[in-house]
């Protein structure tokens, strides 16, 4: 196995470290002295779990996701590792909530990723890749054998062995903390079903809480809203249209009106101009009708005159001939 120097250890939402910590290492070995509970195991812990994943586990009392997750409202949960082996300069990134991790090396000044995807420690299939990778690196991929070898910390009873008075100053509710544990476990299914996912429990549950049922009322009152406002915005268009309408129908009634105007001035018109036909027509049947009465006049006078001057006699015939002649006729 080449020699290992571990550098740099950074951790977000890991343990007490809600915030960004990170630690910097000196070659040969590092001593670590602070008052108890304020994160030194928690450090060593970190270190591990970026090496070799962080199980899910629902019991706090286990290593697993639930014991280290910062349940403070932490950004992300997460760590980095830096550190050298046969002189080259390595680097690990982990997600912990799911074990993404990225597998870094650094050549020329620059870190260029060599190896990434998925290492759950828990998983059935583990990642042979990674494995075989670190096993390369620091010569080992067990976590236990690793902490008996790389570092040492305070050893601390297990839960089961502490005294039923410090198991409830522990938990902070008068009995054993598991007790404590399953009833906040049981106050947050009634909350989320998705306790799994937060880490409270090994897995999710079938029946929404209370936050699911706030959510899906608050979807339902939002597509209440969207439809209200979208009613609201094709009334507004109704009444924007039928406004219009108005406009178009009055306009076209002004134009019906100037038309009907037209139409009665047309059909005056033509009567008048049928009637001064007419009148020009009995105007000239009278003309021609004068015209003809004249010719008869003057006929007549030209007869008239022709028999006085054939007849020189009739002009001392007495003033009542004509009626005499009339008589003898009949």
């Amino acid at each position: 196995m080449s020699r290992v120097i571990w550098k740099k250890l950074r951790l977000t939402g890991f343990g007490v470290y809600k915030e960004p910590v990170t630690v910097e290492f000196t070659e040969g070995i590092n001593v670590f002295v602070a008052p108890n509970e304020t994160g030194k195991t928690t450090l060593m812990n970190g270190l591990q779990s970026v090496l070799f994943g962080l199980p899910a586990s629902s019991d706090p009392a286990k290593f697993g996701d639930t014991r280290f997750r910062n349940w403070d409202g932490a950004a992300s949960f997460e760590g980095e590792l830096e550190f050298s082996s046969g002189g080259i300069d390595y680097r690990i990134k982990r997600l912990f909530q799911d074990n993404r991790f990225y597998f870094q090396v650094k050549e020329n000044g620059h870190w260029r990723e060599e190896l990434s995807g998925i290492h759950n420690p828990s998983a059935r299939r583990p990642n042979l890749e990674y494995e075989g990778k670190l096993e390369s690196l620091i010569g080992m991929i067990s976590r236990v054998l690793f902490s008996s070898t790389f570092y040492l910390n305070q050893p601390l009873p297990e839960t089961d062995q502490l005294d039923g008075e410090v198991q409830s100053l522990l938990s902070g509710s008068g009995g054993h903390y598991l007790a404590a544990l399953e009833k906040l476990q049981e106050e947050t299914r009634k909350l989320t079903r998705y306790t799994g996912t937060l880490g409270v429990t090994g897995r999710d549950g079938r029946v929404d809480g209370e936050l699911e049922l706030v959510k899906s009322r608050l979807e339902e009152l939002g597509q209440a809203w969207e439809e209200s406002r979208e009613g609201a915005d094709n009334l507004q268009k109704l009444l924007v249209t039928a406004r219009e309408l108005e406009d178009r129908i009055e306009s076209l009634q002004e134009e019906l009106d100037q038309k009907d105007r037209l139409y009665q001035a047309w059909e005056r018109w033509r009567f008048l101009h049928n009637r001064y036909r007419e009148t020009a027509k009995k105007q000239l049947e009278l003309r021609q009708a004068r015209e003809k009465i004249r010719e008869i006049i003057h006929k007549i006078e030209e007869g008239q005159e022709n028999l006085r001057s054939d007849f020189p006699e009739l002009r001392k015939a007495p003033e009542d001939l004509a009626g005499e002649l009339e008589n003898l006729i009949r």
